[in-house]
């Protein structure tokens, strides 16, 4: 057997993520249910694991008000445990045991594209930004030190900007003590 076959008869499901009905308890308007028959999906965009070992899960939540963390246990249920912050496309722990999000834009349907912001939670579920006015920022990751590195200009490119950076924000997350 490859190395592929294997670690594909490996492979089970974890976790299932909600639809918006089930996690807000809203449904589609008429005008959203004839664009879009059906359930709508909140769209996971990364998984983090704790040192507890909870499976902390983001979601876009583009236009609707409800979870952007679901946090999931090893049996499968969840709880959601951040909201308030859409566009949520990327997680890291930092060293000092937080969780950190990465959001994409403030507002992906405006004319002009807000800028993003990386938020960081904090042990009440709050999330506060740490680093505001990135354009498209995606990716991110800490040093031991807790410097944070976002990669920036991830979807399209601001004027006279480069077509995609990572930036190195220092002390944001300094280890816990």
């Amino acid at each position: 057997m490859s190395l592929q076959n294997q670690s594909m008869s490996r492979r089970s499901v974890v976790a299932v993520v909600p639809n918006l009905t089930e996690l807000t308890g809203a449904t589609p308007s008429a005008e959203e249910e004839a664009m879009q028959p059906g359930p709508r999906q909140p769209v996971p965009t990364s998984v983090v694991f704790d040192a507890a070992g909870m499976l902390h899960v983001t979601l876009l939540s583009e236009g609707w008000s409800g979870p952007s963390v679901l946090v999931y246990s090893p049996d499968g249920t969840y709880t959601a445990r951040v909201s308030g912050v859409a566009m949520v496309v990327n997680a890291a722990l930092g060293p000092d045991g937080l969780l950190y999000l990465s959001q994409l834009t403030a507002d992906i349907a405006s004319e002009q594209q807000l800028p993003g912001a990386v938020y960081r939670v904090t042990a009440d579920g709050i999330a506060e930004a740490v680093v505001e006015g990135l354009f498209f920022p995606h990716g991110i990751a800490f040093d031991a030190e807790g410097n944070l590195f976002v990669a920036t200009n991830s979807i399209i490119s601001g004027p006279d900007m480069p077509l995609g950076m990572v930036i190195r924000i220092d002390g944001v997350a300094a280890p816990a003590t």
